[in-house]
């Protein structure tokens, strides 16, 4: 199963093995996991993330929330939309949102990278001018798990095929701009259970080599962290080693929190 965590100011999406008990927070979004799961974004907040590319996780970029820009070429508006997404039914689902809101518009032009596909449309524009500009601004910005539609008001004067592909380039360049990126890492989400006698030199070592998400103070201390991927062996060797192997970590899943959280 796989749930939203809130806390702190930083976002995490964590997968939760079956079975597993959560730290009993409310999960902001729930849904089933698949290769191309990505950020969404939840009620405005900054609460989203994703899952990694097929074949294992990995660290990747994607965008805090949407963005949008507006360019004119010869009297034609290009209005460019960015926006992180989910998967395929969910960049599918944003650009019936913007057809919708722009129903007068000539041209819908749409373009998305996921995890394990890229997709792209001309929309009636001639082949190769507009979807696959689009699409390869996404490239250069290493963007993952974003859609773009770029809406075209014709204006009355053709711009021919280098014309336009310039326009569309540069329109959801300038929205890509207008974007935060953000980097997410491929963590490790641990907890484990320690004496109070032990507490400060694992919380030193947790929040040294990891995100501390909870402390809860009962009979023992319970602790729940994120480690990236690529500290795990060292940490899992660290624990042992400070408490003598008293301490036992427990696996809870896979996360990918933002890259500032480690900073």
């Amino acid at each position: 199963m796989y749930f939203w965590y809130s806390a702190l100011p930083f976002w995490v999406f964590v997968r939760i093995r079956t079975g597993a008990a959560s730290d009993g927070r409310r999960p902001f979004f729930i849904l089933g996991i698949s290769a191309n799961a990505c950020p969404i974004e939840t009620d405005g907040s900054h609460t989203k993330t994703a899952a990694g590319a097929t074949g294992g996780s990995m660290d990747y970029t994607t965008i805090r929330a949407g963005a949008q820009a507006e360019y004119v070429e010869k009297k034609s508006r290009f209005l460019a939309f960015l926006r992180p997404v989910d998967g395929e039914k969910a960049a599918a689902d944003f650009l019936a949102e913007m057809r919708h809101v722009h129903p007068d518009a000539r041209h819908h032009v749409f373009a998305c990278v996921l995890p394990d596909t890229e997709r792209c449309s001309d929309d009636g524009e001639p082949s190769g001018t507009a979807g696959q500009p689009v699409l390869s601004v996404l490239r250069k910005r290493g963007f993952t798990c974003v859609a773009a539609v770029v809406v075209r008001y014709f204006g009355g004067v053709l711009l021919g095929a280098p014309g336009l592909v310039r326009a569309y380039g540069h329109a959801v360049s300038l929205a890509a701009d207008a974007a935060e990126p953000v980097v997410l890492c491929a963590c490790v989400l641990y907890a484990f259970s320690c004496a109070y006698t032990e507490l400060s030199a694992m919380e030193r070592l947790a929040r040294r080599m990891g995100h501390v998400r909870d402390i809860t103070y009962t009979e023992v201390v319970s602790v729940l962290l994120s480690v990236p991927q690529n500290k795990a062996d060292a940490f899992r060797t660290a624990v042992t080693e400070c408490s003598c192997g008293r301490v036992v970590l427990r696996e809870q899943g896979e996360i990918y929190e933002e890259e500032s959280a480690f900073v």
